[in-house]
């Protein structure tokens, strides 16, 4: 028991630790992009987790179709791959027609036909499949890029490519979220007991909508990256600077954008960073306040102060 509880404090220690990491990493840099969207709603982003990552998947799936690929084709071959425990924890809620294919210690055996309905938007098994969706049409457009000869052609080739590795790269991202999820649950002695649905995003719009599904606990830099993924979504960056607090800049400028009749995108950029580094001092002197006086106060409880 009491290897137990230290290793429970352990893993405590560790998470506060790198939670703490992360926020001194964001706040150590600056990032400013112009991005390009085409019929902006300028909606904000939901505050509950499990709606941003169905909207992302959504909006994931929507660009893949926009490429012109067979969405519902690419996903009646999916295949969901389940430990013999996993199975089991999920029989109360297996749709009638589910391919699962059973993990087992003599191999994987092949269950009942899924179609692409049964794969809940914003799960973890969504984001796996829409990940080997663009991994292979990348592949794909890699061996066209290399017989095109066009320059126009090769441009709009590339344009893809990027677009459909940033679906690819973000959704391993997402993926790794779950993941750590799930070893948190894990860690905390939670190993028989937890809902595999729950932490795997297996629930319909409807229900995360009506609340009645418990909340998708994340850890703060967790949610500020679904934020950055949400925000960006799958459209096309025209310019980007990054600052760091050593005095590092580095700035990114398309080409598209690349002469005097875009000079209006440079001053809204620029007007940008003036704005980003202005909030920047005020949070940076903030915390240096809070420092000085937790400081102050333990030297005076001292004496020494």
């Amino acid at each position: 028991m009491f290897n137990k509880f230290m290793n429970l404090f352990s893993s405590k220690q560790t998470d506060t630790r790198n939670q703490e990491a992360s926020f001194a990493n964001r706040l150590l840099q600056l990032e400013v992009n112009i991005v390009l969207k085409d019929a902006m709603t300028a909606l904000p982003m939901k505050m509950e987790p499990r709606q941003v990552l169905m909207d992302i998947a959504r909006n994931y799936r929507t660009s893949l179709e926009g490429m012109g690929i067979d969405m519902q084709k690419e996903y009646s071959c999916f295949m969901n791959v389940r430990t013999e425990s996993e199975l089991h924890s999920k029989d109360s809620h297996l749709q009638k027609g589910t391919k699962i294919f059973l993990k087992t210690d003599e191999g994987i055996t092949e269950g009942l036909e899924q179609t692409h309905e049964d794969i809940p938007t914003g799960s973890y098994a969504s984001f796996d499949r829409l990940r080997e969706i663009a991994d292979s049409e990348i592949k794909i457009l890699k061996i066209k890029l290399a017989k095109t000869e066009n320059e126009d052609s090769q441009k709009e080739l590339n344009k893809k490519i990027v677009s459909l590795t940033r679906i690819r790269d973000m959704s391993d991202h997402i993926k790794e979220i779950f993941k750590s999820l799930q070893k948190r649950y894990e860690s905390n002695g939670k190993r028989d007991s937890y809902d595999f649905r729950n932490i795997f995003n297996e629930y319909g719009r409807q229900e995360v909508s009506d609340l009645s599904v418990p909340p998708l606990k994340l850890y703060g830099h967790e949610i500020n990256l679904l934020r950055k993924i949400w925000d960006l979504g799958n459209e096309v960056i025209l310019m980007q600077s990054i600052i760091t607090l050593d005095g590092d800049v580095i700035t990114r400028v398309s080409p598209d954008v690349l002469g005097d009749e875009y000079r209006y995108l440079y001053d809204i950029h620029n007007a940008a960073v003036k704005t980003s580094i202005s909030y920047w001092k005020i949070l940076i002197g903030l915390v240096k306040d809070v420092v000085k006086f937790f400081t102050d106060t333990g030297l005076s409880l001292l004496g020494w102060g």
